[in-house]
This record gives C-alpha cells, structure tokens and sequence, in this order.
C-alpha cells in the first residue's frame, strides 16, 4: 500500500478537528488506508512541521505522531511518509 497526496477537500471530510493558528499553514494533505497526515508550515519561525493521525476507532480521529522544526518541505514530507508507514506497521 502506498501513501498518496489528497487534496485538502478530501481531508476535510474526515471531519478533523484543527485549532486555531494563525502562523500555522497546512501545506499537503496525505493517506496511507486510514492513517492520514499533514505537512503544516510555521510562518513565524520559518520551518515545517507534520502530524499523523489515527482512527479513534468511533468514527474520529486521534493524535498519532507530530514532527516539528524541519528546515525544508522535503525533511518534512520524507519523516511524515516514514512516521505514517511506522503507524502502519505498528
């Protein structure tokens, strides 16, 4: 199974709860079976950040892994397909 990109209309309708940050900008939207993450950029400090996250098993979803203070989109992207593969794998 592999990780594909989605747009950020498909994972909206995971009904994910975001907060509210106005210097955090969700760059990528991502999906590996259930699992789902996003690449999010930080504006005030300049770096990327990803979090993953799980089925709660109610029809929800539950912090999986967070991924902070990567210097380029690439680091950021490699860590979040690895952190979602390691998810998987369990």
């Amino acid at each position: 199974m592999s990780i594909e990109a989605i747009t950020r209309d498909e994972f909206d309708q995971h009904h994910v709860s975001r907060g509210s940050f106005p210097w955090a900008h969700e760059r990528g939207w991502f999906r590996l079976a259930a699992i789902l993450g996003v690449l999010i950029f930080d504006a005030v400090d300049e770096n990327w950040s990803y979090v993953v996250l799980l089925p709660d098993g109610e029809g929800g979803y539950r912090g999986g892994d967070l991924g902070t203070k990567f210097e380029s989109f690439e680091d950021a992207i490699d860590a979040l397909h690895q952190s979602m593969r390691n998810q998987m794998n369990g």
